[in-house]
């Protein structure tokens, strides 16, 4: 017997942030984003006291409260320990939708059988319960202005659960709200410039600009309704095109990174170059990727990928270390020359060698104001408050395009900026790449 709907959504919400053993039970909410503030804090106590307390109590008779976790998480948990016959209960009730019964459900779902057997008010209210468990209206989220604020749906990154993202992101498809964009948990996406980078483990994002979410969907939790509501309000950029219609712009380069043989990565996405996100929908089988826009980046992929690295940053010494070892493995016998150079003079002789990072490299070498590894502004505008300062700058006397080495010794940073359009870094692809149907895969 399918669930009921006050059911599907609970069944929802304890998918989205739940945690289930033999002995216990709790829903992790991540709120911390923007539940810090006093009034919407206020109206999230109001949605867990009055709206889903009292269905908890109806479904499986459990009295559930919520705490303040440390790290600004809201858990949901039973006020008394939970008998054997409650678990079994909520397990029986996810395992008629195909979904998994213990550990952190939603790092391990798959959504098949629950969209199978659910539709209309059933499915809308299962998808309400992981809305308003996964979902981030934080004002931060843009797609390039202010005018375009984004509901995000956030998946963690624990578990590489790609086929549940994509599950997730064509069942709304299909139910008519359109995808602005999904972030992967891919190297490719999470550290597209830096081959060395090893943070790129930052989770999944399903971004859906607020105006298209609230047209077919909605949050169950008054906190989260009124928040959205006030996003859309603001939109000024039209809603996306549906994903089979849009066109791909220049995806920009990506370099080869080192963890792309990971064997935390599903296989589909293994040992494989992505040049867009949707080429990883497809790659996994969406029916809704546009297959003829990924084909024809396929066929150009020497335009956008990078042997070499097109920005690390750091360290001197380190970053040092790293353009050495490029050195000893791809230019053994050529010489390096290495001379100090103001930083106008540094951007009119390499600007057209296809370095595309270069101004970004060099803005974080003499920035002030550095947010970790970030700069603190536009690089242009950095750059022209410091264009007569001096840099050191390495390079393959005779190689154009080779990879450069950059830096600032007084504040001990560096970079390597290198041109994915140089004939060197075609010569190098040939011997790493191979192009099978839409698949790059990296030898």
């Amino acid at each position: 017997m399918l669930p009921n709907s006050e059911n599907c959504y609970l069944l929802g919400l304890i998918l989205g942030g739940g945690e289930i053993s033999d002995e216990a039970f709790s829903i992790n909410l991540p709120f911390n984003k923007w539940g810090t503030d006093p009034d919407v804090a206020a109206q999230i106590s109001r949605d867990l006291l009055t709206r889903i307390r009292p269905i908890f109590k109806k479904i499986y008779d459990l009295d559930v409260d919520y705490f303040r976790a440390g790290g600004g998480d809201w858990i949901v948990r039973s006020l008394t320990p939970i008998t054997f016959e409650q678990i079994e209960k909520i397990k029986h009730d996810l395992e008629t939708l195909g979904l998994p019964t213990s550990g952190q459900l939603i790092i391990q779902a798959d959504l098949q059988t629950a969209r199978q057997l659910l539709s209309g008010q059933r499915a809308e209210l299962l998808l309400s319960g992981i809305f308003d468990a996964r979902a981030s209206i934080a004002e931060s989220h843009r797609r390039f202005t202010e005018d375009a604020p984004i509901v995000s749906i956030e998946i963690p990154g624990r578990g590489n659960n790609f086929r549940l993202v994509v599950q997730l992101c064509s069942w709304l498809t299909s139910l008519g709200s359109i995808t602005d964009q999904i972030l992967y948990n891919h190297p490719n996406q999470h550290s597209s410039k830096d081959p060395e980078y090893g943070n790129w483990r930052k989770g999944f994002k399903i971004r859906i600009l607020a105006k298209s979410f609230l047209e077919k969907h909605s949050f169950a939790m008054r906190s989260f309704s009124v928040g959205a509501t006030e996003l859309a309000s603001n939109q000024k950029i039209a809603n996306q095109k549906p994903c089979l219609h849009r066109e791909i712009e220049s995806p920009g380069i990506k370099v080869i990174h080192k963890d792309i043989d990971s064997p935390d990565l599903p296989v589909e996405v293994r040992n494989k170059m992505f040049l867009h996100y949707f080429h990883i929908c497809a790659a996994m089988g969406c029916p809704f990727a546009p297959i003829d826009e990924v084909r024809a980046l396929v066929s150009n992929y020497a335009k956008y990928i990078s042997n070499f690295p097109t920005l690390l940053k750091g360290e001197y010494e380190e970053v040092l270390e790293k353009y050495n070892k490029i050195a000893v493995d791809y230019f053994s016998k050529e010489s390096i020359s290495s001379l100090n150079m103001k930083i106008n003079s540094v951007m009119t002789s390499f600007h057209g060698d296809g370095y595309s990072s270069l101004k970004l490299a060099v803005a974080y070498l003499v920035d002030n104001d550095l947010r970790g590894k970030r700069t603190s502004g536009k690089a242009e505008d950095i750059l022209d408050k410091h264009q007569n300062e001096s840099i050191e700058v390495r390079e393959f006397r005779a190689l154009e395009g080779a990879p450069l080495f950059v830096a600032n010794k007084k504040l001990k940073r560096a970079a390597i900026i290198s041109s994915a359009v140089s004939e060197l870094n075609q010569k190098a692809l040939l011997n790493r790449i191979e192009i099978v149907g839409l698949d790059i895969n990296v030898k």
